[in-house]
């Protein structure tokens, strides 16, 4: 059978050369902490090294076939069957593979591209709010998830988790996601070479049965996510989900989201399928080529209907050739049904952006894809608003947490213990002494000698970046501008008029 340890191990370490640790899988505990593996005794985890037991097993003696294909297996491991972290987990000196993910296959002929057989995990996980923490590897937490598979209340609390050549879904909870994933948060920054890392999920996917299974809840972002970002072919990184068929609901993100050549998004960027609603993003989204936004970069509807809604974007948006704050992209390329409404965007931290459609056949809701201002955006009629639109009371407004910005009832603990998100948006004694003005066709900066200055046309687009001598030195004609004054995490937002 493939998957024998030693041979993934190999043919793993070889496709993450640059990691100097031994794998993970060489070093798994013979038993776990306790436990019969039962909803009312689930196995205990206490050690990496018990961590390290449960990916093994899904790679080796817990699998079994789930289906064979032309080119390669599907296995699924632990159907049914509950663990639980009882401490927290330090994966430091040996490179983590995940709780299943994908095996490359040999191939004679070093001209083709190989196939991988995968490895899906099927059982559950409650991290029990426990942290794990140093996690360097290839997919995330766990690699791939299965239809009945549930991840919940893991805490990803540092780490550098790095997608390698085919292995494109990587995620800081899940690589490749099929099930439930609920109550997490990532802290570990998420690289992919090529296409779709997600701060949380790298892939959220329909299940085994066609069912919209790939669930993620009520989960946070805070790490780096980019496609990496000094190659050429980096895309479609997302604060929460890279690519998205299924459900993201009641999640937020913090961090900072980049690519390369296309797609990034605060959120999910690139929604082939499925429903993405109340969401909210916070971090700043950078493409360097096209489609940028704040909540998703791409809606597609090539797997289906897609639906976004009851969301808000907070974040600056970046990129050179066409971002919006909410939706860049809304291709209906198979005729499905596109839908976009109750969308909405701080006016001051990235104004002028709205729904930028290509070939778009969809029903965008124009009245509620807007930009507000933020004393709107932070009062309680902005939640209502929100509520009534998501068709939930989740959302809530408290000064004292996420800088007075909506956020969910079941997030203001996390935020209030750990300050996440306070006057992210707000210019402090740095940016006290700041001047803008405009003369002979020219912007001016005064004071914050080190900040970094952003002018904004009215319709949302980039026109300049960089320096307050490289800003001034651009020539601008007749009109209104918006210029964003950025030092460290403070951010003042000025009108010129020239």
């Amino acid at each position: 059978m493939k998957h024998l340890l030693t041979t993934l191990s190999a043919m793993l370490i070889a496709a993450s050369a640059s990691f100097a640790q031994t794998s993970w899988l060489d070093h798994a505990a013979d038993s776990y902490a306790g436990g019969s593996g039962t909803q009312a005794d689930p196995y205990l985890i206490a050690t990496p090294e018990q961590l390290a037991k449960l990916a093994a097993d899904t790679y080796g003696s817990a699998a079994s076939v789930m289906e064979q294909k032309e080119n390669y297996t599907i296995y699924e491991a632990f159907e049914g069957v509950y663990f639980r972290l009882t401490a927290d987990i330090d994966l430091s000196g040996h490179e983590w593979q995940g709780i299943g993910g994908y095996m490359e296959l040999p191939v004679e002929d070093e001209n083709v591209d190989p196939d991988y057989d995968e490895y899906r995990f099927m059982g559950v996980i409650d991290g029990d709010g426990k942290k794990i923490t140093n996690m360097e590897g290839l997919y995330g937490f766990v690699g791939s998830t299965g239809l009945y598979a549930e991840v919940r209340n893991v805490t990803v609390e540092s780490g550098e988790i790095t997608a390698y050549g085919a292995i494109t879904m990587a995620g800081g909870i899940v690589g490749a996601n099929r099930g439930l994933v609920e109550n997490c948060v990532n802290k570990a920054n998420v690289t992919a070479f090529f296409f779709y890392p997600g701060g949380v999920v790298g892939s959220n996917e329909t299940g085994e049965d066609g069912s919209p299974s790939g669930i993620v809840r009520k989960c946070i972002n805070l790490g780096r996510v980019s496609s990496r970002p000094d190659i050429g072919n980096g895309a479609y990184s997302g604060g929460i989900c890279g690519t998205n068929t299924s459900i993201i609901e009641l999640c937020a993100n913090y961090g900072d989201v980049s690519a390369t050549t296309m797609g990034s998004a605060g959120i999910a960027c690139m929604v082939d399928a499925g429903v993405v609603r109340n969401c909210y993003n916070r971090g700043s989204i950078t493409c360097d080529a096209e489609q940028a936004g704040g909540i998703a970069a791409a809606v597609m509807g090539r797997s289906g209907e897609a639906e976004v809604y009851a969301c808000y974007n907070a974040g600056e948006v970046y990129c050179p050739l066409g971002a919006a704050s909410c939706v860049v992209a809304a291709m209906n390329i198979n005729q499905s049904s596109i839908a976009l409404h109750h969308l909405y965007n701080d006016a001051q931290a990235c104004p002028g952006l709205y729904v930028v459609g290509m070939n778009v056949d969809s029903d965008v809701d124009e009245a509620t894809t807007i930009d507000i201002e933020p004393a709107m955006m932070k009062s309680q009629a902005f939640v209502n608003i929100l509520n009534k639109a998501g068709e939930t009371d989740e959302w809530i407004v408290d000064e004292t947490v996420n800088d007075g910005y909506p956020t969910f009832a079941s997030f203001r603990d996390f935020l209030a213990e750990s300050g996440v998100g306070l006057a992210e948006q707000v210019a402090g004694d740095a940016l006290s002494d700041i001047s803008v003005y405009a003369i002979d066709g020219h912007i001016v900066v005064t004071g914050a000698e080190e900040a970094e200055i952003t002018v904004y046309g009215t319709a949302g687009t980039v026109l300049a970046r960089g320096s307050r001598e490289a800003v001034s030195a651009a020539s601008f004609d007749g009109g209104i501008y918006v210029v964003s004054v950025r030092s460290g995490s403070e951010v003042r937002n000025v009108k010129v008029a020239i």
